[in-house]
């Protein structure tokens, strides 16, 4: 290797370390941010977040600085305008990223009743085409991302419709917002006496990761009848939410 070509590759590298750096830092202070707004524990980890942000910092930590350590000369005279141009573009995509991001947060985390009797998350992508939820369901909610009960019907064909609505091409059971209801008051009360998972059940069905059920109530007292389980089943794993029965209050999160 010539001793030009050790200095380009010197200066190809510099460069490549102050983007990769820079690239970093403002990648960690944004998603850091985003996250704590739109994706609180656990749904970072369960529902998409993980996804997007990898594919984020793919773009904007790799994607971007590779392309100025292949195109960097230290001496061009269009070097400026072509780093411009790369910032620019790396921009565009980390906006899609966020996008992305805040597409696919959960806005409500609702519960369907018999035969699931679970926690969905609801994202903003999933609402599209639906009728806006009520500002009243929102506002009203102690909790973020809003808890809602789907009311479902009661007739037995008319429910199988609704829930296997998405299946057959039709409205989702979560489109259906005129179905929402805030779950507070005698909504939670259902949602415990259909949802909630006793101590035998969760060590049958959920195995190893029952432990973290466990662990939780050795740590809060160590008894259990003092908490609902309720679980949460989301695109990319499972959950398990956590209230306090004697207010109904949604105490955790906890990632099975």
């Amino acid at each position: 290797m010539t001793p030009e070509t050790r200095r380009l590759w010197r200066a190809k590298l510099k460069a490549f370390a102050i983007h990769v750096g820079l690239s970093l830092v403002v990648f960690a202070v944004v998603i850091a941010v985003l996250i704590r707004l739109w994706y609180p524990e656990p749904y970072f980890w369960i529902d998409g977040g993980l996804y997007v942000m990898s594919i984020a910092a793919f773009v904007d930590v790799g994607l971007g600085p590779s392309i100025t350590l292949a195109l960097f000369r230290p001496r061009d005279a269009r070097m400026p305008a072509t780093l411009a141009a790369i910032a620019f573009a790396q921009f565009v995509a980390f906006g899609g990223g966020i996008y992305l991001l805040y597409q696919y947060r959960p806005l409500f985390v609702a519960y369907v009743g018999f035969p699931r009797n679970e926690f969905f998350p609801v994202t903003e992508s999933m609402l599209k085409g639906a009728t806006p939820p009520s500002p009243d369901l929102t506002a009203q909610a102690r909790e973020r991302p809003a808890l809602v009960y789907i009311d479902l019907p009661d007739e037995p064909a008319e429910r199988r419709r609704l829930l296997m609505g998405g299946a057959m091409g039709e409205t989702t059971v979560f489109q259906r917002t005129d179905l929402y209801r805030p779950a507070e008051g005698a909504w939670r009360d259902r949602i415990f006496a259909e949802g909630a998972r006793s101590e035998p059940r969760i060590e049958a069905v959920h195995g190893a990761n029952a432990a973290r059920v466990r662990a939780y109530v050795d740590a809060h007292g160590g008894n259990y009848e003092a908490f609902a389980f309720v679980p949460l089943n989301a695109r990319y794993g499972r959950g398990m939410l956590v209230f306090n029965r004697t207010d109904g209050r949604l105490i955790a999160a906890l990632r099975m």
